[in-house]
């Protein structure tokens, strides 16, 4: 492939989702889906999405993280006061779970196993309410 042919792949897939790392998680998924397909077999597949992933809110203790990507990043800028300002619009929601809630739907996913199967996906984020 040319590489105008792989930009241009690149924006169509992206135009249906709204950065890599979603399509990453999606081809990921797609991947193991298209493996069971070719093998016939059916494993016992769970999907744990959360959406954005920040520190813990209770444990291990308050503010745990052990990252400073993404989200962690862009808060450790606004707290320094590298960045002044957060440009948004007012009715949409960043949907940020914190890691313990994130930690606590995969034990509870991998609980809930047993009585699916095939593919069983489990969406982990707090949208319209505090994580208190």
């Amino acid at each position: 492939l040319t590489r105008d042919q792989i930009e241009q792949w690149e924006r169509r897939v992206l135009e249906r989702l709204p950065n890599m790392y979603t399509f990453t998680k999606l081809l990921s998924e797609k991947l193991l889906e298209d493996w069971a397909f070719e093998t016939q077999q059916l494993p016992k597949m769970t999907v744990v999405r959360p959406t954005v992933v920040c520190s813990a809110q209770t444990e291990p203790h308050p503010g745990f993280i052990s990252s400073k990507d993404a989200v962690a990043a862009m808060m450790l800028a606004y707290g320094k006061g590298y960045v002044q300002r957060l440009d948004a619009q007012e009715d949409h929601i960043m949907d940020i779970v914190p890691v313990d809630y994130v930690c606590e739907n995969i034990l509870a996913a991998g609980l809930l196993r047993h009585n699916f199967d095939g593919k069983f996906v489990v969406q982990t984020s707090i949208t319209g309410r505090s994580p208190q």
